[in-house]
């Protein structure tokens, strides 16, 4: 039963000081300046100014930056594949001319 009303007591305390410090910062927001609202209230507004401006750019074809084609997206998506199918088949030349230079040197020496 103490030991309810120590964890009781306990939780009392710290709710007291949160409200407490709660209050504290209340009262320190309110006296902020107009001027510093004011500032504040012009940089947010210079903020949307630029997302609307960066939200209407378009491209040469006059389609927004930000909306990607799904037909464009495709395509990328193709290209990226046939790189890489071109990578695999390259590596794999590579490996078999290099096991043709080692046949034909293997060759060559016993030619000696």
């Amino acid at each position: 039963m103490e030991s309810m009303l120590g964890q009781l007591g306990i939780g009392a305390v710290l709710a007291v000081i949160i409200i407490r410090e709660f209050l504290a910062y209340l009262r320190s927001k309110n006296e902020v300046s107009k001027q510093d609202l004011r500032n504040d209230i012009h940089e947010v507004k210079e903020l949307c100014d630029w997302l609307k401006e960066v939200h209407d750019r378009k491209d040469d074809d006059g389609v927004f930056s930000w909306y990607v084609r799904k037909s464009l997206q495709d395509q990328v998506q193709r290209l990226a594949d046939s790189i890489t199918s071109l990578n695999t088949s390259m590596s794999d030349i590579h490996h078999t001319q290099k096991r043709q230079t080692d046949v034909l040197e293997k060759m060559f020496e016993k030619l000696k």
